[in-house]
């Protein structure tokens, strides 16, 4: 069958989009991953020649979503859309604008549960049980496979080896670096109300003023003790200034830097489940209080809190690591089934939906104009454009395409995706040698033996 993987974030699911594909391809499938924000007239020229059967996407959830596969379904009314649900964990609030909201993407489509938690969310909201699978997340199938150690991301990133990491893993950002009109016509439909959106826009940069404040606490006797490495929420742009030797670092799947690190802390990115997976002290650092309940991350405030960062010792950092290890796992409830074969269950899963029928009353979708299909076209150029020759900085033009650069699969920023592709379910590496990419020989000696073990 022909299938098209599409994805948002690089660091985020560039990893397991691949490992998808190769396992289509040994399987006889013809696929193709590309982004969903700047490759979709890529994807589509690559359907009008292979009539797709099955498109994974990251989310489908409004009228809006459904006219950006409308010319896929078009081409083949049979087509299933399965939604992968990339973002499954969030407060009571967050999770409600990321379940589908019309019939073609409550029924129309299927939807791939990482676990019961989010399977228990979509029956709420009217998905039907035999539309839901539950798959696990291919995200995690990564938990005991990086592609670097901690020699080798020192030496790339002028790290000490030899300090203790703290790896900080922001999900604040997003409300802050979008056009603030364009975003609240966005999620209306989803059931955001103007003044729930600059509530949140607000507690935003109280929050983040607030961790900034915090953090030029620190002194440099801290940064010669260790090193902290900030690593911003995908899709963002920092908004404020840290101090000097904090290392902001965006690129690289966060297994890689999770591997690495000696303490994570994060304020509510549920990256601290995938932590606590692998066994790192994990805590989070709430800078204001939250007192809504409803917009609390479920399952984040169940962790050891640290009110201020400034309280971090070597001391602390094993009082932390005895806590999360005393106390029964947080993770599972959340992610489910975490054995490696995700993937796999993905790809079979798909083919099993393959030949299912879908009530004719559940595929009625709205349809894009040429207007809109005109507009994305010249979007895609102009980012092209703005990004191969350098002026999408200067620029700052496209202006959603500047918010979210890091998630540009072409920009020079983001040269690390072309070191490695899946070649085969059994986890084969295809190395590409591209100017500008650094790789050691170490790099492919700890890849290669971590995927063969």
């Amino acid at each position: 069958m022909n299938v098209i993987i599409l994805y948002q974030h690089l660091v985020r699911e560039w990893d397991a989009s691949q490992r998808l594909r190769a396992l289509y391809e040994e399987a006889g499938d013809n696929a193709i991953v590309c982004s969903i924000d700047f490759e979709r007239v890529k994807a589509y020229k690559y359907a009008k020649k292979n009539i797709p059967d099955v498109i994974l996407v990251p989310f489908f959830v409004d009228h809006e979503h459904e006219e950006w596969l409308s010319a896929f379904i078009d081409l083949n009314r049979d087509v299933k859309i399965i939604n992968l649900h990339q973002e499954q964990i969030g407060s009571k609030f967050s999770v409600g604008l990321m379940l589908p909201r019309t019939p073609f993407t409550k029924n129309g489509s299927f939807h791939f549960a990482w676990g019961e938690y989010f399977k228990a969310l979509l029956l709420s909201c009217g998905v039907k049980e035999e539309n839901i699978i539950i798959t696990g997340n291919s995200r995690n199938d990564f938990r005991n496979i990086t592609h670097t150690d901690k020699k080798e991301l020192a030496s790339h990133y002028g790290l000490s080896p030899s300090k203790k990491w703290i790896l900080f893993a922001e999900n604040r950002g997003w409300y802050l670096g979008r056009n603030k009109e364009y975003t609240k016509r966005t999620l209306a439909p989803r059931g955001m109300t103007d003044e729930h959106f600059y509530r949140a826009v607000r507690e935003e940069k109280e929050n983040l003023d607030a961790f900034a404040d915090q953090m030029r606490l620190l002194t440099e006797e801290f940064g010669r003790e260790y090193e902290f490495i900030y690593r911003p929420h995908p899709g963002t742009v920092l908004h404020y200034e840290l101090p000097k030797w904090v290392h902001i670092i965006a690129d690289r799947p966060i297994y890689d830097w999770i591997a690495c690190c000696d303490l994570f802390l994060t304020c509510e990115s549920t990256s601290i489940f995938e932590a606590e997976m692998m066994g790192k002290p994990c805590a989070f650092v709430p800078s204001i209080n939250i007192p809504d309940d409803d917009n609390k991350m479920a399952g984040v405030w169940d962790y050891p809190r640290l009110d201020r960062i400034t309280e971090i010792t070597d001391s602390l950092i094993e009082r932390i690591r005895s806590e999360n290890e005393s106390r029964g796992t947080i993770y599972t409830r959340y992610l489910g089934e975490v054995d490696g074969n995700a993937a796999s269950r993905i790809v079979a899963a798909s083919r099993a939906v393959r030949d299912i029928a879908v009530d004719e009353a559940d595929k009625v979708y709205s349809h894009a104009t040429p207007k809109q299909l005109l507009r994305q076209f010249l979007y895609e150029k102009a980012t092209w454009v703005t990004t191969k020759t350098g002026l999408l900085d200067r620029l700052k033009f496209p202006s959603s395409a500047y918010a979210e650069k890091r998630d540009i699969p072409y920009s020079p920023e983001n040269a690390w995706i072309s070191r490695i592709t899946y070649n085969g379910g059994g986890g084969q590496l295809r190395f590409r040698l591209k100017p500008r990419v650094y790789i050691s020989r170490q790099y492919f000696e700890t890849s290669a033996s971590s995927l063969a073990a």
